[in-house]
């Protein structure tokens, strides 16, 4: 009996709880989806290596959308930098006491249209360049998306807009640091002193010779220009090469030859002139012929004010002498 009970078959352990089923995988993102921080992660990857960076991103580059946004933020970038450096240059400036910074400058500038006009410009470059490259396209007989004409447009366009910018400060820096009547640095360790110095080395005018600081920051700005225009040139030049995948190299030559001159013509000729005056205007109009006199600030307009007052001063002066004339006699 006991025997029995020992071998009799133990009862069946409770079945375990169900377990909740794995959430499912994210899915992968699509080709669009690429964001503000993607795209400026690019931009720096493409100023360094812009074949692998344009290569690796061409599927995100490839859609209009963030083709737009690509130029937009080109355009933008483009537009602080140029801010700032108008900035400095409106702001800065040399008198007798030295550099000085006269903020009230800044009142002078028309802000919103400067900055307007600005992103129009540079998107408008990057934009009729895209348009450029994608009719040529077409003309070849290729099949690739404007989108990808206005990435591989803002991709060149940006180191040729950083070179003119630091070009631009390089003309600033030899405009506030020309003195024609100094001799020396005056040892007293300001900037100013700095830059100084480094003129003397460079253009031996401690030797009595050598070029002034004006033009040796003036040619150190041609040469960052000329630096940047021709990596943009190389990029545009590669990048399209890269994606016509011509068979001939001497046809991918021909076809950026002829692309580039004809965007280069029609910027010089028609876009650049036009837009660099009316930006200019909003930039200068008051800035450029304001004056400060014994602390206050006067402009065009205010000698226009002070000279109709002098007229009018000057028709009452006659009039009194006339009329004091008359009864004296």
């Amino acid at each position: 009996m006991d025997q029995a009970n020992s071998n009799a078959t133990p009862s069946a352990a409770p079945a375990p709880a169900p377990q909740p089923a794995p959430a499912p995988a994210p899915a992968p993102k699509a080709p669009s989806e690429f964001g503000v921080g993607h795209i400026f992660k690019y931009l720096f990857d493409a100023m360094k290596s812009p074949f692998e960076a344009f290569r690796d991103n061409l599927k995100h580059l490839d859609n209009p959308k963030n083709a737009f946004i690509l130029a937009a933020i080109v355009a933008g970038i483009a537009t602080l930098l140029a801010i700032f450096a108008s900035i400095l240059a409106v702001v800065l400036t040399r008198g007798e006491d030295g550099i000085t910074a006269e903020w009230f400058r800044l009142g002078h500038i028309a802000f919103v249209p400067f900055i307007f006009k600005s992103i129009l410009l540079y998107a408008g470059l990057i934009l009729g360049a895209g348009g450029i490259f994608y009719l040529s396209n077409l003309v070849a007989k290729r099949q690739i998306s404007f989108g990808r004409f206005i990435s591989l447009s803002s991709t060149a366009a940006l180191p040729f807009f950083v070179a003119s910018f630091l070009s631009s400060i390089a003309r600033l820096i030899g405009r506030i640091t020309f003195n024609p009547n100094r001799g020396g640095g005056s040892g007293a360790g300001s900037i100013e002193d700095f830059l100084f110095d480094i003129e003397r080395a460079v253009s031996g005018t401690s030797s009595g010779g050598g070029l002034t600081s004006l033009q040796v920051w003036n040619y150190i700005a041609a040469i960052i220009a000329v630096i940047g225009l021709v990596y943009m040139i190389i990029i545009a030049v590669t990048l399209i090469s890269n994606e016509m995948a011509f068979e001939n190299k001497s046809h991918a030559l021909y076809f950026g030859l002829i692309t580039l001159s004809l965007i280069f013509v029609l910027a010089d000729v028609f876009v650049l002139p036009r837009a660099g005056r009316s930006i200019s205007a909003d930039l200068t109009s008051r800035s450029a012929s304001s004056v400060r006199f014994e602390g206050t600030t006067y402009d065009c307009e205010d000698y226009r004010e002070i000279t109709r007052d002098i007229t009018e001063i000057s028709e009452r002066i006659r009039i009194e002498s006339a009329i004091r004339a008359r009864c004296n006699n």
